[in-house]
């Protein structure tokens, strides 16, 4: 168990981590291997560095392996791995990550109001650090939600509205406070569009001397910590937030970890399933929270389906959040969890399920501070063996299996990939000394042979270089076009029936709903309606969007990613044989004049994963939210196009025409102006995804097959520079004489016994990465709890 440290001058508790629980062992451990490679790097780097004036060794590709080294260092230090945490409104994702970090740093029981993905990772302090949106981005969001509100609201001297305005906001705030119950709803849920306004009215009083036009970066630590929360958990504020990260310096979550708790996937707001979807696309693992109170609802089997059509449902564990209260026995829980397993397994097949209550380990942490009433809770519920039993045993199974994924993971992205290279430089270094040694040990006519013999292999390694090189850039054209054709098909409005074309389509069956024209003064009445209008029309894409064709851009993201690798993959494949074959060739050759050979683990030419790849390229995918902003154009169109006064002239023409019939009057203007919206927001929406589709080809995936090609030819320079060196300095080393030489033996001497360490650690390392330092799987041994 967790062994605890004697409270702080702050009086806080810190956790320290005791071996007698594997589990604790097992974490510590890849925090010890992270630091192992990362001195390893560091050392690497100082030996090359001795190797300056040496011949034959500090030329330019000891400088050029000390800047790799050096970059080992800072990817070790800034890579992470990413777990989303999501679920439904109130299933418990807040006291879940809670428990996690083993204290209550986020707030509780937010629900819906919780409206940006909170990061959280392990640190040396308790930190918040909050970024602020801009006024332009905050007065840009508003000036989209009032889409067809009456023109008079804006701010008359300015383009569009701005908050900072009084006489704008009075305006707002009466027109909003004048709206019937049944024009600020939508689907039975307030309207996305009104809570935005509202919220960002509500919260201007306390944001404004803080929000300029630059990003403003807030940072609450220590003592201050809590002072971060209003923020997060009150819509009213954390409307004006753009980012939201959070360090805590408890818990058992291994270092380069980030912990992502997600809005509740059944918003009503389409927008923040939107940055949901975004933070997917990063992620490397997913925790669905589901609560026990629910079990299995509608509104999850929906977010599992657009999980599953995003390709990420494999990477998911689910946690079946167990509300002691609500059951009455440990059989009561087991049934509900047997019903839960059976309902998921149609959306995804034999998933993994652990049911635990985290308030009961959020409760026990020893950093938490419980209330008296959660102290009553805690004491009822360690008395209730079966239930906290059935708990404990899940807990359990679910750390287990949470830790070794994330073992794995950072073994396959972080580790393995940095230790092959930093192998690959010791290993090449050592070869050029051991050249080195035996060429200035002999006569001139035995290093003419040996030089020459030497040489014909580095020609031949050019060679295969040079041959290897030009195949990358003329697989990187054929890739691209590739790539091209089908995203431009993928975008076919024509062709793409799940993307543009389905939007298309939805968009042109959207009828006015049957309650469309409502009762009210002529003017007023006419302008609020026709605003509900393009508000519920906006939504109901906006949600169709985020449902149905976010998921499958995302899926062809991920697709064209895996496409990229498999690619090069293919083109280099060829080459793994020859380049085993040539570097057999030359230890042959080395052995018989009595070098040692080259110490080669012939593992093939490595590709990158899509992450290193991404980061190389320094871009990121355009935001599923992104794909969602059209509606500025579309509403200009619209306003340009037939704006309120010349429907209100139809809505008067109408009633003139037929005074006996105002309410029929009043739902044909509404008609005539949806069909100029359906119109607009058409011609929107080609124009919006023209430019996405572009920007997805040349600023995301070209530029990930341009950084895939640097990657693999600075690799193929590592690789065979670590063998094929320039011999020519020893060569007038030779001629200088023996005397020169004689001084740099010891030398050479020591840096050839500090690179015999390092690859002896290297060679340690990795046989503990092959060997696999996390625990098996916990459903190897799947049970029902």
């Amino acid at each position: 168990m967790l062994s605890i440290l004697p409270l702080t001058e702050k009086g806080r508790r810190r956790i320290a981590p005791s071996f007698s629980n594997p589990d604790d062992a097992m974490e510590t451990m890849q925090e010890t291997i992270q630091k192992e490679l990362t001195e390893i790097s560091h050392e690497l780097a100082g030996v090359l560095a001795k190797t300056e004036g040496i011949p034959g060794l500090g030329n330019g590709a000891a400088a050029e392996w000390t800047r790799v080294c050096r970059d080992v260092e800072r990817q070790l230090g800034d890579a992470a791995i990413r777990v989303a945490v999501v679920g439904a409104i109130k299933s418990g994702k807040s006291t879940f990550v809670n428990a996690l970090f083993g204290g209550d740093y986020l707030k509780r029981g937010a629900g819906v109001v919780t409206s940006i993905v909170t990061r959280i990772r392990p640190g040396r302090r308790l930190r918040a650090v909050l970024v602020f949106k801009t006024w332009s981005e905050i007065n840009a969001e508003i000036d989209s939600a009032l889409g067809l509100m009456p023109p008079d609201i804006r701010t008359p001297a300015e383009d569009g509205f701005d908050l900072r305005d009084d006489e704008a906001r009075r305006r707002l705030a009466e027109t909003l406070a004048g709206l019937a119950p049944d024009q600020v709803l939508t689907e039975d849920a307030r309207n996305p569009q009104i809570a935005l306004m509202s919220a960002f009215l509500d919260g201007y009083d306390g944001i404004k001397k803080i929000v300029s036009d630059a990003p403003v970066t807030r940072r609450f630590e220590d003592a201050d910590f809590t002072e971060h929360r209003p923020f997060a958990a009150n819509d009213h504020l954390a409307v004006f937030l753009d980012d939201i990260r959070l360090e805590i310096d408890t818990g058992d979550v291994p270092a380069n970890t980030e912990i992502a708790d997600c809005q509740g996937s059944d918003s009503p707001n389409p927008h923040h399933l939107a940055m949901i979807e975004d933070y997917l696309l990063t992620a490397h693992l997913i925790v669905y929270v589901i609560s026990s109170r629910t079990g299995l609802r509608q509104a999850d089997i929906k977010f599992l389906n657009i999980i599953r059509r995003m390709g990420m449902l494999d990477h998911a564990l689910f946690v079946v959040n167990a509300d002691l209260n609500e059951h009455e026995t440990a059989d009561d829980l087991a049934r509900l969890v047997k019903k839960i397993r059976e309902e998921l397994a149609l959306v995804a097949p034999d998933p993994e399920i652990y049911a635990f209550s985290a308030l009961l380990d959020l409760l026990r942490a020893p950093a938490n501070d419980p209330t008296e009433k959660d102290r009553g809770r805690l004491s009822a519920w360690e008395a209730d063996a079966p239930l906290r039993d059935l708990s404990d045993n899940g807990s359990k199974r679910f750390n287990a299996e949470f830790a070794g994924k994330l073992t794995r993971q950072r073994n396959a992205l972080l580790f393995r990939s940095h230790l092959e290279r930093l192998g690959v430089m010791a290993s090449g270094m050592t070869h050029r000394i051991n050249v080195n040694r035996e060429l200035t040990g002999r006569s001139a006519s035995g290093a003419d042979e040996m030089i020459e013999r030497i040489q014909a292999h580095r020609k031949k390694m050019e060679g295969i270089q040079a041959m290897i090189r030009s195949t990358l850039e003329g697989a990187s054209g054929k890739l691209k076009n590739t790539l091209k054709s089908e995203v431009d098909r993928f975008f076919d409005s024509r062709r793409a029936a799940e993307t543009v074309g389905g939007l298309l389509r939805f968009i042109s069956n959207y009828n006015l709903p049957g309650d469309g024209a409502a009762s009210g003064d002529v003017k007023t009445g006419f302008h609020a309606d026709m605003y509900r209008v393009y508000s519920d029309f906006k939504s109901a894409v906006d949600r169709f969007m985020a449902e149905s064709v976010n998921p499958e851009i995302i899926r062809f993201v991920r697709e064209a990613e895996r496409k990229i690798r498999a690619h090069f993959e293919t083109v280099t494949g060829p080459y793994d044989v020859m380049l085993g074959d040539v570097l057999a060739e030359y230890n042959r050759t080395l052995t018989a004049l009595g070098i040692p050979p080259v110490r080669e683990r012939n593992d093939g030419i490595s590709i990158p994963d899509v992450d290193s790849i991404r980061e190389k390229a320094g871009v990121t995918l355009p935001a599923a939210e992104a794909s969602m902003r059209y509606s500025a154009r579309m509403k200009s169109e619209a306003m340009m196009r037939f704006g309120f006064f010349s429907l209100l002239r139809l809505f008067k023409k109408l009633i003139r025409k037929k005074e006996g019939d105002g309410a029929g009057n009043r739902r044909k203007a509404l008609e005539a102006g949806l069909k100029h919206l359906k119109a607009d927001t058409r011609d929107s929406i080609l124009f919006h995804f023209k430019d996405y589709r572009e920007n997805l080809k040349y600023q995301y995936l070209f530029k990930l097959v341009d950084a895939a090609t640097e990657v693999l030819n600075a690799a193929l320079i590592h690789r065979f520079g670590a063998y094929a060196g320039d011999l020519s300095e020893i060569v007038r080393l030779m001629g200088k004489g023996q005397g020169d030489s004689v001084k740099l033996t010891a030398r050479i001497g020591d840096i050839h016994t500090a690179l015999g360490d390092i690859q002896t650690r290297i060679d340690r390392l990795r046989e503990r990465l092959d060997n696999g330092d996390g625990p098996a799987p916990a459903n190897e041994t799947r049970e029902e709890i």
